[in-house]
């Protein structure tokens, strides 16, 4: 029953702010997120762009049909890099393989409308948009704390600096020794940083503040 459900495969349709070319902005700036190598990200948006913007619409299929060798001729990989990626793909759940173990791929459109695709489907891909979009908001929202702590740590140093203590410049330039906070990635690390400098900045505060 090749012919059923599997080939047809329908989906929902994109939220309708997301357009197919926003969606392939939202897997470029989610590649990491999402876990995905730069080649499976290439694919889906090689997908995207071999699809019909009606494709994306609420009861269609949106698929691609293209030959294991037609892929690997356009992407200049091997046939075996291929199926890789959309191993790739299918275990991250954005695509299903809806056409027969080591048959040919195959598809109808009539009228510009997919009757039926035994290749590659995006069903799940259109259906994880909106959760795809949701990882790009958090990672905006990661790098903006992420800037604000690093200023922070900045205005720290400077506070300290203007201590003009010797001791204190010591004490801080051993909480971060080359002073660079751009080097820090990791949140808790640069909040753990940012609780050392206020110490010390409290501790020699008050001794510079004695008279």
């Amino acid at each position: 029953g090749w012919c059923g459900m599997s080939v047809r495969l329908v989906h929902e349709g994109l939220p309708s702010d997301i357009t197919p070319y926003r969606l392939k902005l939202l897997l470029q700036r989610a590649r990491i997120a999402l876990g995905l190598s730069k080649g499976a990200v290439e694919y889906l948006v090689f997908a995207i762009e071999n699809c019909q913007p009606s494709d994306f619409q609420n009861g269609r299929i949106c698929a691609i049909w293209h030959s294991l060798e037609r892929l690997a001729t356009l992407f200049r990989l091997s046939k075996r890099q291929i199926n890789r990626i959309e191993a790739e793909l299918v275990d991250a759940g954005l695509i299903k393989r809806t056409y027969p173990e080591r048959k040919n791929r195959y598809g109808d459109r009539v009228d510009g409308v997919i009757k039926r695709a035994a290749g590659i489907n995006l069903a799940p891909l259109i259906e994880k948009a909106e959760y795809i979009r949701s990882l790009v908001g958090r990672q905006m929202q990661a790098d903006e704390d992420h800037k604000r702590l690093r200023e922070h740590i900045q205005d720290l140093f400077r506070q300290i600096r203007e201590l003009e203590n010797g001791e204190a410049n010591d004490a801080a330039t051993s909480i971060l020794p080359r002073r660079r906070p751009g080097e820090l990635n990791d949140i808790y690390e640069m909040q753990q940083v940012a609780e050392a400098l206020k110490a010390v900045l409290a501790d020699f505060s008050a001794i510079s503040g004695q008279p």
